[in-house]
């Protein structure tokens, strides 16, 4: 995640948007198996849609946390990144389209943003092949919260 808030850096400062790690989010390695440049990529993703669809002087915090699988009996840890912004929101009409390829959304009173409407697709393509699942929360004008649950490596 390092790495993903590295890029995002520059284009949150022109907004004077702060990106925030929370606390107790894991500093370093996390136990997934994963492709990193193709997971730091979806990550990069996500965070920059977090600062392009967010008004200025916002935030978008970034977390990473362990945890156990809900109800399954199995004790399998998952891995759980969650990026929310104080962003314009989605409906929830647009919720249901927004891993659709070409499709682009935008709430009454947002800048527009360029952009072909593809990164979305391949965020999720790309959690999907390492075996995990994207969720969205999210409210117009209030913002958004997208969760990517990982299945953890075990050792």
């Amino acid at each position: 995640c390092a790495t993903a808030i590295d890029e995002t850096w520059e284009a949150a400062r022109k907004k004077g948007i702060v990106l925030t790690l929370s606390p107790g989010t894991p500093f370093g390695r996390v136990p997934v198996r994963a492709d990193r440049p193709l997971l730091t990529r979806a990550v990069a993703n996500l965070l920059s849609n977090a600062v392009k669809y967010s008004p200025e002087k916002t935030q978008v915090t970034i977390s990473v946390q362990l945890q156990h699988a809900q109800g399954d009996g199995t004790g399998v840890s998952e891995v759980l990144i969650e990026v929310a912004d104080q962003g314009y929101g989605i409906s929830a009409a647009d919720q249901q389209q927004l891993f659709t390829r070409y499709r682009r959304f935008s709430t009454p009173g947002q800048p527009k943003a360029a952009g072909a409407g593809l990164g979305m697709v391949f965020v999720k393509t790309v959690i999907e092949r390492h075996g995990g699942r994207i969720e969205i929360d999210s409210t117009p004008g209030k913002g958004s919260r997208f969760r990517v649950v990982l299945p953890a490596a075990h050792a």
